[in-house]
């Protein structure tokens, strides 16, 4: 289930630091995680696409913009608007993207709804108050409309990734069907991904946080995990990748690294 506090494992010294942001953007390109996820992301939009009441699109914390264009790929620059909270984000997204990027967040989002779909990719986990973020995003949703989301999977997995980070949980299928359930959702489609990296990341993590530093040391672990080998990058690449067909197909994971849903609103 998830929560809406702070594991007890995290160290309040730790917050999410906005100048990761460039690092981010330096690495997501290439980087197969983030190649993984626009590939998945893009064979589910594809099939939403055609079942929206309207072709009009709000990506809620874009960051940088490397799924923003994903997004636009699909439904074309006109209809897609990125959100995002972090100045230096939304400066680094407007020079790499075509469509419409506003600085808000959901506590007074600067732009009005509703919208046939709404994008939260990997920014749930970052809310303090998770009950009143889906609220709000449930009433931006256009009726008929759908909800794509991504999350980090299993509090096991927590580790100096999710401190440094700023996260405030991880997820479990049930928890976010439930969280999702209770902000008037109706659940079309949930899964874990990225099964493959489940036993690495749980390993490397766990020794990884057995060295524990300062805050400067624990970001730059983070940062060093933005780094892959060319051959490993380009192999892990490819085999996650290739989750876009059971999503697409939309089969179930026993177990991964994340979690992505399709909510909808009735």
């Amino acid at each position: 289930m998830s929560s809406s506090k702070h594991d007890p494992h995290v160290t309040a010294d730790i917050s999410y630091d906005p100048e990761l942001f460039s690092s981010i953007a330096a690495a997501e390109d290439d980087h197969f995680w983030f190649r993984a996820r626009r590939r998945v992301l893009e064979t589910l939009l594809r099939q939403l696409a055609p079942t929206l009441p309207a072709q009009s699109v709000l990506e809620i914390g874009c960051g940088t913009g490397n799924v923003t264009r994903t997004i636009v790929d699909v439904f074309g620059a006109d209809s897609v608007i990125a959100m995002e909270p972090h100045g230096n984000a939304v400066e680094i997204a407007r020079r790499r993207l075509t469509c419409r990027v506003v600085e808000g967040d959901l506590a007074a989002p600067p732009v009005a709804g509703p919208f046939g779909l709404v994008g939260m990719f990997d920014v749930l986990e970052h809310l303090p108050d998770e009950a009143a973020a889906l609220e709000s995003v449930f009433e931006l949703v256009a009726p008929g409309g759908a909800f794509l989301l991504t999350v980090p999977a299993r509090q096991s997995l927590w580790s100096y990734f999710d401190e440094a980070s700023g996260h405030f949980r991880r997820y479990e299928v049930e928890g976010l069907r439930d969280a999702l359930e209770r902000a008037g959702f109706r659940i079309e489609y949930v899964t874990e991904l990225f099964s493959l990296l489940f036993p690495m990341m749980w390993l490397g993590r766990r020794l990884a946080g057995l060295r524990r530093g300062d805050v400067e040391r624990e970001r730059a672990k983070v940062a060093a995990e933005l780094r892959s080998p060319p051959l490993v990058n380009g192999a892990l690449a490819w085999v996650l990748g290739r989750e876009a067909r059971r999503v697409g197909a939309r089969r179930p994971a026993p177990f991964g690294t994340s979690v992505v849903a399709i909510a909808r609103r009735a």
